[in-house]
């Protein structure tokens, strides 16, 4: 990827965030592991943000500055809503992100944005990646599926794909197919029908992608069961590994593949008969620590679904990962109002479990309409749900409705190529717009928790 290191110390103050302002501006040994995650070393603002001073406020340590990005514009730009925090529950998130701006982090700081069919093609996450990556420094693209339930789930500044599709069983938790509740934390998975599949995923070529041209390593999930069979791990068209999943129980696992120098890979998987589920693989670099974004999307998902899954197993799994962050954009597909705020605890308790210091924001879902002039309100009554649920301490929440405008705001969105006829789903040109929007409201909290502890990241 062409950017190894955060920006150096960002110099550059921030002034005039003033609601008005913010709308305008638009070779080792491979290391396989059951139990502990595999990361290895790697990798706002109030009216006034925390500035950069030469003078030392602990020891050598001096006062954070943040840099927010550029935002899209358009004709019908509101203000960026600000993260609802008020347990304060980010903190943790913020001072990681802080040691990323400083460049004393020892570890990337990695995201998991998880979510229905809004973010299943990565318009959103995409966009996201891109600008906290320009900012902060290319850490690698992060997760990629290694099955295509859809023929339109994709992610952007990376390639990816199937070969053999007669030997695969490709699955989403949102397709009745598998319920033995072991789809992995993403939602989406493959099994292995015979030999000749492959699955595959390669960085994309600099000229096409700001990010994703680079990586060096490549963590790649799947699962140990009786009965399993192995699979083999090809670098750029050579085998180089040959793994086992063969065990006496069903459990997550991970092996991590050096891919050579940091640059252009391909990774790619190769059953060597039935029984092996793959889950994805994270391609990341061995770069100065920065951020890493999973996109998560799930075509027709909803929050029950993530509920029917094996809580143990997909614990295990989070654990492997070891995320920072988990981000959540659900409701469009609601089963029952009713039930919907119960089974959103449920999933955030869920997640607290499994990664006890990582925060949780959910997001609204983004608007919707029924027509041009009659709004879905389905969104507002989700929405404030969460906000409900976040106000107790349990997690942050962002107005994603209310950055794309509010009610009908989808009606404008569909009028400018952002969002598709049917007033739900979010465009490529809408993701980068929104996308943008969810890197600021991060980076401005960021920027606030800087201006309250200036020497954040300093221990």
């Amino acid at each position: 990827m062409p950017r190894t290191r955060a920006f150096a110390p960002l110099l550059a103050a921030l002034v005039g965030l003033a609601a008005c302002g913010r709308a305008r501006s638009e070779e080792a040994a491979p290391q396989t592991s059951t139990s502990a995650s595999p990361r290895v070393a790697q990798a706002a603002s109030p009216s006034a943000v925390a500035s950069s001073s030469a003078a030392s406020v602990k020891g050598a340590c001096s006062a954070l500055s943040v840099v927010l990005p550029e935002l899209r514009h358009t004709e019908f730009d509101v203000p960026v809503p600000a993260i609802d925090d008020p347990k304060g529950t980010l903190a943790p998130f913020y001072r990681k992100l802080a040691r990323i701006v400083r460049g004393t982090a020892k570890d990337h700081v990695r995201i998991a944005v998880l979510g229905d069919s809004n973010l299943a093609a990565d318009f959103i996450t995409g966009a996201l990646r891109r600008a906290l990556q320009a900012q902060l420094g290319d850490a690698g693209h992060g997760w990629v599926s290694l099955a295509k339930p859809w023929f339109w789930y994709r992610h952007q500044d990376v390639e990816h794909g199937v070969t053999g599709a007669k030997c695969w069983d490709q699955l989403a938790i949102s397709t009745p197919r598998v319920r033995d509740g072991r789809i992995g934390f993403a939602g989406i998975a493959a099994d292995s029908k015979c030999a000749g599949g492959v699955a595959w995923a390669a960085t994309a070529s600099a000229k096409d992608a700001p990010v994703g041209a680079r990586a060096s390593r490549a963590d790649v999930f799947y699962m140990k069961q009786p009965e399993g069979r192995a699979f083999g791990v090809r670098v750029d068209g050579v085998e180089t590994l040959s793994v086992e999943t063969a065990a006496a129980t069903y459990e997550p696992a991970v092996v991590r593949v050096p891919l050579g120098a940091d640059g252009p890979h391909t990774i790619a998987i190769a059953p060597k008969g039935p029984r092996v589920r793959i889950y994805g693989v994270a391609l990341e670099r061995d770069a100065r620590p920065s951020i890493v974004i999973d996109s998560l999307g799930v075509g027709a998902l909803n929050a029950k679904q993530l509920l029917d899954q094996d809580e143990g197993f997909d614990a295990a799994m989070l654990r492997l990962r070891g995320y920072d962050l988990v981000v959540e954009l659900t409701g469009t597909n609601v089963l029952s109002l009713r039930d919907y705020p119960s089974w959103m605890r449920q999933v955030v308790a869920r997640w607290h479990a499994a990664l006890p210091e990582a925060p949780v924001m959910l997001m609204s879902p983004p608007d919707r309409a029924l027509s041009e002039t009659k709004d879905d309100e389905t969104a507002a009554v989700l929405g404030r749900e969460k906000q409900k649920l976040c106000a107790e301490g349990a997690c942050a929440y962002w107005d994603f409705r209310g950055a794309m405008g509010g009610k009908l705001s989808i009606v404008k969105f569909f009028a400018h190529g952002y969002a598709g006829r049917d007033f739900t789903h979010i465009t490529g040109p809408g993701g980068a717009y929104i996308g943008g929007r969810i890197a600021y409201a991060l980076l401005e909290g960021l920027a606030k928790a800087a201006a309250r502890e200036p020497t954040i990241g300093c221990e």
